[in-house]
């Protein structure tokens, strides 16, 4: 019965953490993609401008 218990619990805090885990990595890849594209932005109008 104490095995089981202690199963459940033990596989239950691994989804968590396997949950939790996708969720930030999520995050932190949009936020890297964000990042990205406002450089990319920063390039393209610094460029522009010493052309003009």
């Amino acid at each position: 019965m104490k095995l089981d218990i202690a199963l459940i619990i033990i596989s239950s805090v691994s989804l968590f953490g396997v949950i939790l885990f996708y969720v930030v990595t999520n995050i932190l890849r949009n936020k890297i993609n964000e990042l990205a594209v406002v450089k990319k932005r920063n390039k393209k109008s610094k460029s522009s401008s010493q052309k003009s």
